[in-house]
């Protein structure tokens, strides 16, 4: 029988706190709405967006010792997650992350504290951990990881299949001057157009063309998602393309982005097309879209095509 590849996620594992006001937001103003406590965190989310699209997945994240991280930990199980190789720190508070959102799901401000996995998640830390990536068929990291770390990992890993997400405009910084070292880049449009370099307010032609530029700059597959206006996707030597959205409304938007590369992955060991591959993406944010949690528990295959149906083509 056949063995899963395997896929290691490095980067955050947050507890996340969301707020979702339930009137349109008014500033310096207590709010009503509900607040939600949940697992999160860039890689921690794709990797159990990953487990639920049944693929083997192990985590390289930072846990603390304030009691939050059981949360995390107990993510992990329920998914199906291996988290023997995060590093742990007692005396250190898990990283959070708190996103505020407005009555339409939208987020609308949010503040992460990745203190402690820059601290833990070092080099020196990664290569004790060199055996495990070693058996990966890819490796997912993000922004989040400071910049040594990620170049450490593009130098000594560069004969594997590297996939990115920066994370935040903030966190771009971290990538900067790496990004060719990277198989597959998924970005949101405010990230495409920094890292791109791009002034102004872009159009879909703008996205394309920054799709295009990337791969011809090193990168064998890019992703740029556009909230409601669909997604750009591209490869080296192929005219990029776009998609549209699945009409729906949103239960909330966070997270949606990491089910959308966990998509990208699973596709890519599936050994489809990019253009199959960011549909089926798509298909999988869409389902992350449909709830309120971080990540949809009832993330699947079947579920992300059932979705695509509404799509045409």
């Amino acid at each position: 029988m056949a063995t899963t590849p395997l896929v290691v996620c490095i980067g955050a594992a947050n507890v996340d706190i969301n707020g979702f006001s339930t009137a349109a937001l008014l500033p310096e103003e207590s709010n009503p709405g509900h607040i939600r406590l949940c697992a999160g965190g860039v890689a921690r989310n794709i990797a159990e967006n990953l487990a639920r699209l049944g693929n083997q997945v192990e985590l390289i994240s930072a846990l603390g010792g304030d009691g939050l991280q059981r949360l995390i930990i107990d993510s992990c199980k329920a998914a199906g997650i291996g988290y023997a190789h995060c590093a742990a720190d007692i005396a250190q508070p898990s990283s959070s992350y708190l996103a505020i959102l407005d009555e339409r799901g939208e987020m609308a401000l949010a503040v992460c504290d990745m203190g402690i996995t820059d601290r833990l998640i070092t080099p020196a830390f990664l290569e004790r951990e060199a055996a495990l990536l070693e058996q990966a068929a890819l490796i997912v990291a993000d922004a989040g990881l400071l910049r040594p770390t990620l170049a450490w990992l593009c130098g000594r890993f560069a004969h594997k299949d590297l996939f990115l997400d920066p994370v935040s405009i903030r966190r771009c910084a971290n990538v900067k001057g790496l990004l060719p070292h990277f198989h597959t880049l998924k970005m949101n449009g405010h990230e495409a157009a920094h890292l791109a370099g791009f002034k102004g307010s872009p159009t879909r032609e703008d996205y394309l063309a920054m799709a295009e530029g990337f791969t011809r700059r090193g990168n064998s597959r890019i992703f740029i998602t556009l909230g409601p206006l669909g997604a750009v996707y591209a490869a080296q030597g192929q005219p990029a393309g776009w998609l549209p959205a699945v009409p729906l409304q949103p239960k909330g938007v966070t997270g949606a982005g990491d089910a959308f590369m966990a998509g990208v992955v699973h596709a890519h060991l599936r050994g489809w097309t990019a253009a199959e591959a960011a549909r089926f993406a798509t298909g999988v944010s869409a389902v992350a879209l449909s709830s309120p949690l971080t990540v949809n528990p009832k993330v699947s295959e079947r579920a992300a095509l059932d979705l695509l149906k509404t799509l045409p083509g």
